[in-house]
C-alpha cells in the first residue's frame, strides 16, 4: 500500500508528523477514510477519534473540531486539541 505524509498541528505543538498509509477521521459528513492519491479536499472536522495506520503501527488520537486539507499526498490537520489514546 502506498504512503502519504500527515501533519497534525495544535496551537501548542506538532502532535504528529510522518508517513502513513491510511487515515480515518471524523468529519461533518461522517467518518472519512483517506488513502494515498486522494483527491484534493478541504474538510471540516468534528471532535472524535482519529486513526493513523502505518506499515507496522497504528496510532489513535482524540481530536477536537478543526480542519483537514489534502493536496498531492500531503494531509494537514489543524485542531485545537489532539491526544494519543
Amino acid at each position: 500500500m502506498r504512503n502519504f505524509f500527515v501533519e497534525i498541528i495544535t496551537p501548542q505543538t506538532v502532535k504528529f508528523q510522518g508517513e502513513i498509509n491510511y487515515l480515518e477521521i471524523p468529519s461533518q459528513e461522517g467518518v472519512l477514510g483517506i488513502l494515498a492519491n486522494h483527491a484534493p479536499a478541504f474538510i471540516l472536522l468534528i471532535s472524535g477519534k482519529l486513526i493513523l495506520r502505518g506499515e507496522f503501527k497504528e496510532t489513535r488520537m482524540n481530536i477536537s473540531e478543526g480542519f483537514l486539507k489534502v493536496n498531492k499526498n500531503k494531509v494537514l490537520i489543524l485542531v485545537d486539541f489532539a491526544k494519543k489514546i
